[in-house]
């Protein structure tokens, strides 16, 4: 499980590289996606591909990056992420 500090810059990351230029979701939005979140992190199975899904992102940015710098090894990451590949994989587990 990643430290405190590079899970924050990856949050950080995640909403930057990932959701760029995203207009602020209205409130409702945001309760429908706590629902989700919550009813995913529920299911074991869900949770159980994520901690697997995390490793691997986790060994691709260490293979990505030289640098003991979290947050340097977080932007080489973001950087080469394929979002239709990780959106997909995201909904094959949800759908398990």
């Amino acid at each position: 499980m990643l430290p405190n500090t590079v899970r924050s810059i990856a949050i950080g990351y995640i909403r930057k590289y990932v959701f760029p230029n995203s207009p602020e979701a209205p409130i409702a939005q945001i309760n429908q996606g706590n629902r989700l979140l919550l009813s995913m992190l529920s299911n074991p199975r869900f949770l159980e591909w994520s901690e697997q899904f995390q490793a691997r992102l986790e060994n691709q940015a260490r293979q990505l990056s030289n640098t003991d710098d979290p947050e340097e090894a977080m932007k080489m990451l973001v950087a080469s992420f394929d979002r239709t590949q990780i959106y997909r994989e995201v909904v094959d587990a949800v759908q398990q």
